[in-house]
């Protein structure tokens, strides 16, 4: 009986031993009788059930001992067992569908990081290919069952799927381009209204500038990408794009001012009117560009006008909110409060801070600068001084009026003393008049500066039928 005692001993404490290395949830369990006859002291059979731990590997024992392979739920977790009975742990390919099995065995449901990558394992278990919604986000997972990122190619659509995997959609700013990606997360190509209508074209970016399409030419804002429609004023000429947006070509069209013929490549030319007659007029034939001064009282409207690389004079912008003398438009002289009409040379521009951009002949005021009113031979004429001049305007003291200012080479050639000083085109004051000078809004004139090149005019007239007067 010692010799019986001593081998019954050894086994139990051999499983007690194979428990302590049991995976999560499973602990080694025997049972079994030992037998013997007489003096024969020799272990006759041990059958084993439950989980058992051999050589290293994991293998479950039906009750009537057998070693079980195939699907095993245990404890309400779904394991795997292989041809030999072993535990399977990691990716394993059962009739063709994996699973994945973590270091416990337990096979794995819901969303597995592995090896760098994210899987989907469905609630049987079985890897998720293609499609699935997770707390209602959308996520691609491909042939291998890794999850998507970034642009993705899709049953001929694109879709772009964030760096967590769900579905894009609304405006992306990717590689340099604009695309828009729809509430389906498809790419948007061609034309989609979004408010305004917007052109997207065949790799999904969003177009800018001229596109033609089916044979029509359109115009998309550069900054935004919204079709245009109305006027439009590009590389020094003029357009018109219908409501459909659609560029005209043919036939006319006629403004409050002018009658433009369409060319076959969609230029507006004037062939009546304002523009017409400015293109007409005697100034057009030395300059490309005119300032027009048309006055009702001490009230104007100011246009910029500038001849085109292809001959063409157009409006480039037009204020109404511009102001001339007290007195009106007429023949200036000193105190009339008049702006002296006819046709002047724009000769340089000056201001309180830096240039500001203008490609004319630039000064800056300073605390010393002067323009000459007093009756001596610098009259008319900026001077700098620190003693200062009778009757005459001491430049910074008009902080509002001359931020930006350009001089009308008025009464210079030569000087005639009483004749007039100081004629500028400059930002507006608050009175609704000036003193004989013309003045618009600090916008447009800061557009003027940048936009005006040496050798520019400007007409200052009472009706825009004097054009041609001058």
């Amino acid at each position: 009986m010692k010799k019986l005692s001593k081998a019954l001993v050894i086994v139990i404490v051999t499983l007690a031993t194979f428990s302590m290395f049991a995976p999560q949830n499973k602990v080694a369990a025997t049972s079994g009788t030992a037998t013997n006859s007489g003096t024969d002291t020799s272990q006759k059979s041990v059958k084993l059930t439950s989980w058992q731990f051999i050589d290293g590997k994991w293998y479950y024992f039906g009750v009537d001992g057998v070693k079980q392979t195939g699907w095993l739920l245990w404890n309400n977790i779904w394991y795997f067992l292989n041809d030999d009975g072993s535990m399977a742990i990691g990716w394993k390919h059962v009739n063709n569908i994996w699973y994945y099995l973590d270091s416990s065995g337990a096979m794995q449901t819901g969303w597995l990081y592995w090896n760098k990558s994210w899987y989907y394992l469905q609630s049987s278990g079985a890897m998720k290919t293609g499609w699935v919604t997770w707390n209602d986000l959308r996520y691609y997972l491909d042939e291998k069952g890794i999850m998507a990122t970034g642009w993705k190619y899709i049953n001929n659509e694109w879709y772009f799927l964030n760096p967590g995997g769900s579905v894009y959609t609304g405006w992306l700013k990717y590689g340099g381009q604009t695309y828009f990606l729809k509430a389906n997360g498809t790419m948007a190509t061609g034309w989609l209204q979004l408010g305004k209508w917007y052109y997207f074209n065949e790799d999904g970016g969003r177009a800018t500038g001229w596109k033609a399409v089916d044979n029509k030419w359109y115009y998309l804002n550069t900054v935004n990408g919204g079709m245009q429609t109305g006027w439009l004023f590009w590389n020094n000429d003029w357009y018109f794009l219908q409501p459909s947006g659609a560029m005209q070509s043919s036939g006319k069209l006629s403004d409050s001012t002018t009658t433009y013929q369409f060319l076959q490549d969609g230029i507006a030319r004037p062939v009546a009117g304002f523009i017409y007659n400015v293109a007409k007029s005697r100034t057009a034939k030395k300059t490309n560009q005119i300032i027009t001064v048309v006055a009702s009282g001490r009230s104007a409207r100011i246009s910029f006008m500038q001849k085109s690389a292809n001959g063409i004079w157009a409006e480039v912008f037009s204020t109404p909110t511009g102001f001339v003398g007290k007195n009106g438009v007429g023949v200036a002289y000193e105190g009339g409060r008049l702006t002296p009409k006819g046709t002047y040379l724009m000769d340089y521009a000056f201001g309180l801070g830096a240039n500001p951009g203008t490609a004319l002949p630039y000064r800056q005021i300073t605390p010393n600068s002067w323009w000459v009113g007093e009756h001596t031979s610098l009259y008319n004429t900026w001077q700098e001084s620190q003693k200062g001049f009778k009757n005459s305007e001491r430049l910074i003291d008009y902080k509002q009026q001359y931020k930006y200012g350009i001089v009308l080479h008025y009464n210079m050639d030569p000087v005639v003393i009483g004749k007039g000083s100081a004629y500028f085109l400059h930002v507006n004051g608050n009175s609704g008049y000036t003193l004989g000078c013309i003045s618009m809004p600090e916008s447009n004139m800061l557009q003027t500066l940048q936009l005006l090149k040496p050798g520019g005019y400007i007409i200052n007239m009472t009706s825009q039928q004097e054009i041609l007067s001058y």
